[in-house]
């Protein structure tokens, strides 16, 4: 994002950057949390869960045999960066759909062991909890129909079945844009999250 990147390590033969923004948002994490370890704590969780979701569609694209360049873990969130794109819009829809459902499975099975884990140790608890606030927040807000985010290639693959690729293409930035337009003006007036 800022053009600051390190590799921090490669899974599956694909390089995985960190940005230096992604730091800030940890950081912020940390002051959200209100204590030094659990902040640490969360901060990491982020990192790990924006990587293994990323993970996700990079596996789906190297099974369906598309390289990947990179993934890259950033402020505004994470970015596999495939060399070649789906064109069949089934394959587009599970490269897509790979991400978010790596993060629907850690927000669920986070929240099932925070639940089983709270009577035997707060700390564990404090570490499934932040699993699943995180990765419910992840999985969510991927699956808006905003192009080119998951829930808008999602949006785009289905209807490329029907339309084609163009058309589904053009549909779905517009309403990426629109939402776009409704999430500012909602931050804008609300003043907050």
């Amino acid at each position: 994002m800022f053009g600051t990147s390190y590799e921090i390590g490669r899974v599956f033969g694909v390089p995985i950057k960190l940005d230096i923004s992604l730091i800030v948002l940890a950081l912020w994490l940390w002051f959200l949390a209100g204590n030094l370890i659990e902040g640490l704590m969360a901060g990491m969780i982020l990192m790990l869960s924006v990587a293994l979701h990323e993970l996700g569609h990079t596996y789906a694209s190297l099974k369906f045999g598309y390289r990947v360049k990179d993934i890259t873990l950033m402020l505004i969130g994470g970015r596999a960066s495939l060399l070649d794109m789906p064109r069949e819009p089934w394959k587009e829809f599970v490269v897509a759909a790979s991400g978010p459902l790596i993060s629907g499975v850690l927000w669920l099975g986070g929240r099932q062991l925070a639940q089983a884990l709270a009577p035997v140790s707060p700390i564990l608890w404090d570490v499934f909890y932040w699993l699943a606030r995180i990765n419910k927040v992840l999985f969510l807000f991927n699956l808006l129909p905003a192009f080119p985010m998951d829930g808008g290639r999602l949006l785009r693959a289905g209807l490329a079945q029907r339309i084609g690729r163009l058309r589904a293409t053009f549909i779905a930035s517009r309403i990426g844009r629109v939402l776009a337009v409704l999430m500012g003006l909602y931050g804008l007036f609300n003043g907050r999250w």
